[in-house]
Formats: structure tokens, sequence, C-alpha cells
């Protein structure tokens, strides 16, 4: 999601790979032009796919939290 729209998205339902090297602000490339350069104030990993409803809550709950 990109302010409120999907842009993208996957299934993984036989998945049985791990999460390793889990980079946060930074793309899939080594380069230095590829880290974030600011902050990112909230990290929630889910264990599932949440809905489109689910991530808006959460969406509007942190706007609201940081009064954006």
């Amino acid at each position: 999601y990109y302010n409120g729209t999907n842009v993208t998205s996957t299934t993984f339902a036989n998945w049985t790979g791990t999460m390793s090297n889990l980079n946060i602000g930074r793309g899939f490339s080594a380069s230095a032009e590829r880290w974030f350069n600011g902050s990112v104030p909230i990290v929630r990993i889910y264990k599932r796919a949440l809905s489109a409803t689910e991530i808006l809550q959460n969406y509007n709950n942190g706007r609201i939290r940081f009064g954006v």
C-alpha cells in the first residue's frame, strides 16, 4: 500500500522459506543510493496478510497518534 492505495499484492500459501536479512528502509540493491534517508516511526510484522480494512485502520490510527 502507498498512500492508502494497493500497489501490489502476492501470496505465499505454501512457502517454506525463511525471512533472513530483513532490511527496513532499503531497496533490493546493495548500492548506497537505495537506503531510505529518514525515519520509520512504526514497524509491524504480521504472520498473516491483513485485509484492506485492517491496513486502513492501522494507517488512520498512526495518523491520529502522530498528529498527521
